[in-house]
Protein backbone atom coordinates (compact mmCIF):
# COMPACT_ATOMS: atom_id res chain seq x y z
CA UNK A 1 0.00 0.00 0.00
CA UNK A 2 0.99 3.64 -0.45
CA UNK A 3 1.46 5.54 2.80
CA UNK A 4 -0.47 8.84 2.78
CA UNK A 5 1.71 11.93 2.98
CA UNK A 6 0.98 15.18 4.80
CA UNK A 7 2.55 18.44 3.80
CA UNK A 8 4.21 20.51 6.51
CA UNK A 9 5.40 24.11 6.38
CA UNK A 10 7.95 25.07 9.02
CA UNK A 11 8.77 28.61 10.10
CA UNK A 12 12.38 28.69 11.29
CA UNK A 13 14.67 31.48 12.46
CA UNK A 14 17.20 32.07 9.67
CA UNK A 15 20.26 31.38 11.84
CA UNK A 16 18.83 28.01 12.91
CA UNK A 17 17.98 26.65 9.45
CA UNK A 18 21.01 24.37 9.14
CA UNK A 19 20.61 23.02 12.68
CA UNK A 20 16.91 22.39 12.07
CA UNK A 21 17.59 20.53 8.82
CA UNK A 22 20.26 18.41 10.51
CA UNK A 23 17.81 17.50 13.25
CA UNK A 24 15.15 16.60 10.69
CA UNK A 25 17.62 14.33 8.92
CA UNK A 26 18.45 12.58 12.19
CA UNK A 27 14.75 12.19 12.93
CA UNK A 28 14.26 10.64 9.49
CA UNK A 29 10.54 11.34 9.12
CA UNK A 30 10.46 14.29 6.70
CA UNK A 31 11.29 14.51 3.01
CA UNK A 32 12.28 18.17 2.63
CA UNK A 33 11.11 19.81 -0.57
CA UNK A 34 13.65 21.55 -2.80
CA UNK A 35 11.88 23.83 -5.23
CA UNK A 36 13.13 24.39 -8.75
CA UNK A 37 15.50 27.25 -9.38
CA UNK A 38 19.16 28.09 -9.63
CA UNK A 39 21.64 25.85 -7.84
CA UNK A 40 24.11 27.40 -5.44
CA UNK A 41 27.84 26.83 -5.39
CA UNK A 42 27.66 24.35 -2.51
CA UNK A 43 25.02 22.22 -4.22
CA UNK A 44 26.82 22.38 -7.56
CA UNK A 45 30.06 21.23 -5.92
CA UNK A 46 28.26 18.37 -4.15
CA UNK A 47 26.59 17.31 -7.41
CA UNK A 48 29.98 17.20 -9.09
CA UNK A 49 31.46 15.18 -6.22
CA UNK A 50 28.56 12.71 -6.33
CA UNK A 51 28.87 12.30 -10.09
CA UNK A 52 32.62 11.73 -9.81
CA UNK A 53 32.18 9.23 -6.99
CA UNK A 54 29.46 7.31 -8.85
CA UNK A 55 31.60 7.08 -11.97
CA UNK A 56 34.51 5.93 -9.83
CA UNK A 57 32.30 3.30 -8.18
CA UNK A 58 31.39 1.87 -11.58
CA UNK A 59 35.01 1.86 -12.75
CA UNK A 60 36.20 0.14 -9.58
CA UNK A 61 33.87 -2.76 -10.31
CA UNK A 62 36.26 -3.94 -13.04
CA UNK A 63 39.14 -4.08 -10.56
CA UNK A 64 37.36 -6.49 -8.24
CA UNK A 65 39.03 -9.93 -8.58
CA UNK A 66 36.69 -12.46 -10.15
CA UNK A 67 38.24 -15.20 -8.05
CA UNK A 68 37.65 -14.39 -4.38
CA UNK A 69 40.50 -16.74 -3.38
CA UNK A 70 42.95 -14.45 -5.19
CA UNK A 71 41.80 -11.31 -3.41
CA UNK A 72 44.61 -9.09 -2.24
CA UNK A 73 45.18 -8.03 1.34
CA UNK A 74 43.18 -5.02 2.56
CA UNK A 75 44.87 -1.62 2.21
CA UNK A 76 46.94 -0.54 5.19
CA UNK A 77 44.82 2.61 5.41
CA UNK A 78 41.56 3.43 3.58
CA UNK A 79 41.96 5.59 0.48
CA UNK A 80 39.69 8.55 -0.11
CA UNK A 81 38.10 9.39 -3.45
CA UNK A 82 40.88 11.75 -4.53
CA UNK A 83 43.56 9.16 -3.76
CA UNK A 84 41.70 6.52 -5.77
CA UNK A 85 41.31 8.92 -8.69
CA UNK A 86 45.03 9.71 -8.50
CA UNK A 87 45.83 5.99 -8.61
CA UNK A 88 43.64 5.50 -11.67
CA UNK A 89 45.28 8.48 -13.37
CA UNK A 90 48.73 7.11 -12.60
CA UNK A 91 47.65 3.69 -13.93
CA UNK A 92 46.72 5.24 -17.27
CA UNK A 93 50.00 7.18 -17.40
CA UNK A 94 51.99 4.01 -16.67
CA UNK A 95 50.13 2.19 -19.44
CA UNK A 96 51.01 4.91 -21.94
CA UNK A 97 54.65 5.01 -20.86
CA UNK A 98 54.89 1.23 -21.14
CA UNK A 99 53.60 1.33 -24.70
CA UNK A 100 56.11 4.05 -25.57
CA UNK A 101 59.04 2.18 -24.00
CA UNK A 102 58.04 -1.08 -25.68
CA UNK A 103 57.98 0.65 -29.07
CA UNK A 104 61.42 2.10 -28.38
CA UNK A 105 62.73 -1.34 -27.42
CA UNK A 106 61.30 -2.84 -30.62
CA UNK A 107 63.13 -0.17 -32.63
CA UNK A 108 66.42 -0.48 -30.72
CA UNK A 109 66.73 -4.28 -30.44
CA UNK A 110 68.03 -4.88 -34.00
CA UNK A 111 70.79 -2.31 -33.44
CA UNK A 112 71.96 -3.52 -30.05
CA UNK A 113 72.72 -1.51 -26.93
CA UNK A 114 74.36 1.81 -27.80
CA UNK A 115 75.17 3.59 -24.57
CA UNK A 116 75.46 7.34 -24.10
CA UNK A 117 79.24 7.07 -23.65
CA UNK A 118 79.43 5.20 -26.97
CA UNK A 119 77.63 8.05 -28.68
CA UNK A 120 80.01 10.52 -27.04
CA UNK A 121 83.09 8.68 -28.35
CA UNK A 122 81.62 8.54 -31.85
CA UNK A 123 80.97 12.28 -31.79
CA UNK A 124 84.52 12.95 -30.57
CA UNK A 125 85.82 11.05 -33.60
CA UNK A 126 83.80 13.32 -35.89
CA UNK A 127 81.62 10.49 -37.12
CA UNK A 128 77.88 10.57 -37.65
CA UNK A 129 75.84 7.39 -37.85
CA UNK A 130 73.01 7.00 -40.34
CA UNK A 131 70.60 4.11 -39.80
CA UNK A 132 68.63 2.47 -42.60
CA UNK A 133 66.20 -0.41 -43.06
CA UNK A 134 65.32 -1.82 -46.45
CA UNK A 135 64.10 -5.06 -48.05
CA UNK A 136 66.89 -7.46 -48.96
CA UNK A 137 65.88 -7.38 -52.63
CA UNK A 138 66.17 -3.60 -52.69
CA UNK A 139 69.67 -3.52 -51.18
CA UNK A 140 72.44 -2.71 -53.71
CA UNK A 141 75.94 -4.15 -53.16
CA UNK A 142 77.28 -0.98 -54.81
CA UNK A 143 76.29 0.92 -51.69
CA UNK A 144 78.99 -0.94 -49.78
CA UNK A 145 81.53 0.30 -52.30
CA UNK A 146 80.31 3.89 -52.20
CA UNK A 147 79.96 4.29 -48.43
CA UNK A 148 81.49 2.91 -45.23
CA UNK A 149 78.50 0.67 -44.63
CA UNK A 150 78.00 -2.10 -42.12
CA UNK A 151 75.08 -4.54 -42.04
CA UNK A 152 74.02 -4.84 -38.41
CA UNK A 153 71.05 -7.19 -38.48
CA UNK A 154 69.03 -9.43 -40.77
CA UNK A 155 65.42 -10.17 -40.00
CA UNK A 156 63.55 -12.25 -42.54
CA UNK A 157 63.63 -10.29 -45.76
CA UNK A 158 64.80 -7.04 -44.14
CA UNK A 159 68.32 -5.66 -43.76
CA UNK A 160 69.39 -3.25 -41.02
CA UNK A 161 72.55 -1.33 -41.85
CA UNK A 162 74.43 1.74 -40.73
CA UNK A 163 76.62 4.19 -42.68
CA UNK A 164 79.53 5.98 -41.00
CA UNK A 165 79.67 9.52 -42.31
CA UNK A 166 82.50 12.07 -41.94
CA UNK A 167 80.99 14.97 -43.81
CA UNK A 168 80.34 13.41 -47.19
CA UNK A 169 76.88 13.55 -48.68
CA UNK A 170 74.81 10.37 -48.58
CA UNK A 171 72.23 9.76 -51.27
CA UNK A 172 70.17 6.60 -51.05
CA UNK A 173 66.67 5.88 -52.44
CA UNK A 174 65.47 4.85 -48.99
CA UNK A 175 64.57 6.93 -45.99
CA UNK A 176 66.87 7.16 -43.01
CA UNK A 177 65.42 6.22 -39.62
CA UNK A 178 66.08 7.97 -36.34
CA UNK A 179 66.74 5.96 -33.20
CA UNK A 180 65.18 6.90 -29.84
CA UNK A 181 67.36 9.04 -27.57
CA UNK A 182 67.77 6.24 -25.05
CA UNK A 183 69.87 3.10 -24.88
CA UNK A 184 68.33 -0.34 -25.19
CA UNK A 185 69.47 -1.25 -21.68
CA UNK A 186 67.99 1.92 -20.17
CA UNK A 187 64.70 1.38 -22.02
CA UNK A 188 64.47 -2.17 -20.69
CA UNK A 189 65.20 -1.01 -17.15
CA UNK A 190 62.51 1.66 -17.38
CA UNK A 191 60.04 -0.86 -18.79
CA UNK A 192 60.78 -3.19 -15.88
CA UNK A 193 60.27 -0.36 -13.38
CA UNK A 194 56.99 0.60 -15.06
CA UNK A 195 55.82 -3.02 -15.00
CA UNK A 196 56.53 -3.24 -11.28
CA UNK A 197 54.71 0.03 -10.65
CA UNK A 198 51.80 -1.22 -12.75
CA UNK A 199 51.57 -4.35 -10.59
CA UNK A 200 51.68 -2.23 -7.42
CA UNK A 201 48.88 0.05 -8.62
CA UNK A 202 46.81 -2.93 -9.73
CA UNK A 203 47.22 -4.49 -6.29
CA UNK A 204 46.10 -1.28 -4.57
CA UNK A 205 43.08 -0.83 -6.85
CA UNK A 206 42.06 -4.48 -6.42
CA UNK A 207 42.31 -4.04 -2.66
CA UNK A 208 40.14 -0.91 -2.84
CA UNK A 209 37.61 -2.68 -5.07
CA UNK A 210 37.51 -5.66 -2.72
CA UNK A 211 37.34 -3.92 0.64
CA UNK A 212 36.20 -0.31 0.08
CA UNK A 213 33.29 -0.43 -2.38
CA UNK A 214 30.73 -0.49 0.44
CA UNK A 215 32.53 2.39 2.13
CA UNK A 216 32.53 4.35 -1.14
CA UNK A 217 28.79 3.73 -1.52
CA UNK A 218 28.29 5.03 2.02
CA UNK A 219 30.24 8.18 1.12
CA UNK A 220 28.02 8.65 -1.94
CA UNK A 221 24.88 8.25 0.18
CA UNK A 222 26.25 10.71 2.74
CA UNK A 223 26.97 13.28 0.04
CA UNK A 224 23.44 12.82 -1.33
CA UNK A 225 22.08 13.65 2.12
CA UNK A 226 24.34 16.70 2.23
CA UNK A 227 23.07 17.71 -1.21
CA UNK A 228 19.46 17.43 -0.10
CA UNK A 229 20.17 19.63 2.90
CA UNK A 230 22.07 22.14 0.76
CA UNK A 231 19.23 22.35 -1.76
CA UNK A 232 16.69 22.76 0.99
CA UNK A 233 18.79 25.52 2.56
CA UNK A 234 19.33 27.34 -0.73
CA UNK A 235 15.68 27.15 -1.76
CA UNK A 236 14.15 27.96 1.61
CA UNK A 237 11.93 31.04 1.31
CA UNK A 238 13.04 34.00 3.47
CA UNK A 239 10.24 35.81 5.29
CA UNK A 240 9.88 38.64 7.78
CA UNK A 241 12.76 40.78 6.55
CA UNK A 242 15.07 37.76 6.27
CA UNK A 243 14.61 36.88 9.94
CA UNK A 244 12.45 33.80 9.36
CA UNK A 245 12.64 31.09 6.72
CA UNK A 246 9.78 28.97 5.38
CA UNK A 247 10.70 25.33 4.75
CA UNK A 248 8.33 22.76 3.28
CA UNK A 249 8.43 19.00 3.53
CA UNK A 250 6.41 15.79 3.55
CA UNK A 251 5.82 13.39 6.41
CA UNK A 252 4.19 9.92 6.32
CA UNK A 253 0.83 9.88 8.05
CA UNK A 254 1.88 7.10 10.41
CA UNK A 255 4.82 9.17 11.71
CA UNK A 256 3.28 12.61 11.97
CA UNK A 257 2.78 12.26 15.74
CA UNK A 258 6.52 11.72 16.15
CA UNK A 259 7.25 14.77 13.99
CA UNK A 260 4.77 17.02 15.78
CA UNK A 261 6.16 15.99 19.15
CA UNK A 262 9.62 17.02 17.93
CA UNK A 263 8.30 20.35 16.60
CA UNK A 264 6.45 21.13 19.82
CA UNK A 265 9.49 20.22 21.89
CA UNK A 266 11.69 22.62 19.91
CA UNK A 267 8.95 25.27 19.64
CA UNK A 268 8.91 25.30 15.84
CA UNK A 269 5.89 26.96 14.23
CA UNK A 270 4.33 24.79 11.55
CA UNK A 271 1.28 24.27 9.37
CA UNK A 272 -0.07 20.90 8.23
CA UNK A 273 -2.03 20.35 5.05
CA UNK A 274 -2.88 17.93 2.27
CA UNK A 275 -1.20 17.77 -1.12
CA UNK A 276 -2.68 19.89 -3.89
CA UNK A 277 -3.47 18.34 -7.24
CA UNK A 278 -0.50 20.05 -8.89
CA UNK A 279 1.94 18.74 -6.26
CA UNK A 280 3.79 15.44 -6.36
CA UNK A 281 4.48 14.20 -2.85
CA UNK A 282 7.12 11.49 -2.39
CA UNK A 283 5.90 7.90 -2.56
CA UNK A 284 6.48 5.53 0.36
CA UNK A 285 5.36 1.91 0.12
CA UNK A 286 4.35 -0.10 3.16
CA UNK A 287 3.71 -3.81 2.69
CA UNK A 288 3.92 -6.98 4.73
CA UNK A 289 7.07 -9.07 4.89
CA UNK A 290 6.16 -11.27 1.91
CA UNK A 291 5.00 -8.51 -0.41
CA UNK A 292 7.91 -6.22 0.51
CA UNK A 293 10.31 -8.73 -1.05
CA UNK A 294 8.78 -7.96 -4.47
CA UNK A 295 9.06 -4.17 -4.22
CA UNK A 296 12.46 -4.07 -6.03
CA UNK A 297 10.80 -5.76 -9.02
CA UNK A 298 8.13 -3.07 -9.15
CA UNK A 299 10.78 -0.37 -8.72
CA UNK A 300 12.43 -1.56 -11.93
CA UNK A 301 9.60 0.16 -13.77
CA UNK A 302 8.36 3.16 -11.78
CA UNK A 303 6.72 3.89 -8.49
CA UNK A 304 2.99 4.63 -8.62
CA UNK A 305 1.84 8.17 -7.96
CA UNK A 306 0.57 8.97 -4.50
CA UNK A 307 -3.01 8.93 -5.80
CA UNK A 308 -2.65 5.57 -7.58
CA UNK A 309 -2.80 1.99 -6.40
CA UNK A 310 0.22 -0.02 -5.31
CA UNK A 311 0.10 -3.17 -7.42
CA UNK A 312 2.85 -5.00 -5.54
CA UNK A 313 0.48 -7.11 -3.36
CA UNK A 314 -1.41 -8.17 -6.49
CA UNK A 315 1.41 -9.20 -8.80
CA UNK A 316 3.68 -10.72 -6.11
CA UNK A 317 2.05 -14.20 -5.86
CA UNK A 318 1.46 -14.44 -9.60
CA UNK A 319 5.04 -13.41 -10.38
CA UNK A 320 6.23 -16.19 -8.08
CA UNK A 321 4.01 -18.75 -9.79
CA UNK A 322 4.95 -17.63 -13.30
CA UNK A 323 8.64 -17.83 -12.44
CA UNK A 324 8.15 -21.43 -11.36
CA UNK A 325 6.19 -22.22 -14.54
CA UNK A 326 8.84 -20.64 -16.77
CA UNK A 327 11.83 -22.35 -15.19
CA UNK A 328 9.95 -25.56 -14.52
CA UNK A 329 12.86 -27.71 -13.41
CA UNK A 330 13.13 -29.11 -9.89
CA UNK A 331 16.89 -29.56 -10.25
CA UNK A 332 17.45 -25.91 -11.11
CA UNK A 333 15.11 -24.90 -8.32
CA UNK A 334 17.03 -27.00 -5.79
CA UNK A 335 20.36 -25.53 -6.91
CA UNK A 336 18.95 -22.00 -6.67
CA UNK A 337 17.53 -22.70 -3.21
CA UNK A 338 20.78 -24.19 -1.89
CA UNK A 339 22.96 -21.47 -3.39
CA UNK A 340 20.89 -18.60 -2.00
CA UNK A 341 20.58 -20.27 1.41
CA UNK A 342 24.36 -20.61 1.71
CA UNK A 343 24.94 -17.11 0.36
CA UNK A 344 22.76 -15.57 3.08
CA UNK A 345 25.42 -16.49 5.64
CA UNK A 346 28.07 -14.43 3.82
CA UNK A 347 26.40 -11.35 2.35
CA UNK A 348 25.72 -8.02 4.02
CA UNK A 349 22.30 -7.57 5.68
CA UNK A 350 20.99 -5.25 2.96
CA UNK A 351 21.31 -8.04 0.38
CA UNK A 352 19.51 -10.74 2.38
CA UNK A 353 15.96 -9.75 1.28
CA UNK A 354 17.02 -10.30 -2.35
CA UNK A 355 18.33 -13.75 -1.46
CA UNK A 356 15.11 -14.54 0.40
CA UNK A 357 13.22 -13.66 -2.78
CA UNK A 358 15.53 -15.93 -4.76
CA UNK A 359 14.85 -18.71 -2.24
CA UNK A 360 11.13 -18.34 -2.91
CA UNK A 361 11.85 -18.55 -6.64
CA UNK A 362 13.75 -21.78 -6.04
CA UNK A 363 10.87 -23.22 -4.02
CA UNK A 364 8.32 -22.23 -6.67
CA UNK A 365 10.35 -24.04 -9.31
Amino acid sequence: MIVPMHKYSFLVYHQEVQTFLDQLMELGVVDVSSSSGSVGETSAALMQEIQTAEQLYKRLQRWKPKDATKATAPPSSPLNIQQILQLEKEWEEVQQKKLLRQKEIDVLEPWGNIREEDWAKIREMGIRLHFFICPKKQFKPAWQQAYPLEIIHRNGGMLYFVIFERGEEIELPIREIELPKISLEAARQELQALTEREASIRQQLEAVATYQLDQLQSQIDEKRDQLQLALATEHAQPLAADKAVLIEGWCPADRQAELEQFLDQHKIAYLKGEARQDEKPPVLLKNNGFTRLFEPIGNLFSLPASTELDLTPYFAPFFLLFFGFCLGDAGYGLVLLLFTTLAKFKVAPQWKPYLTLAQLFGIST
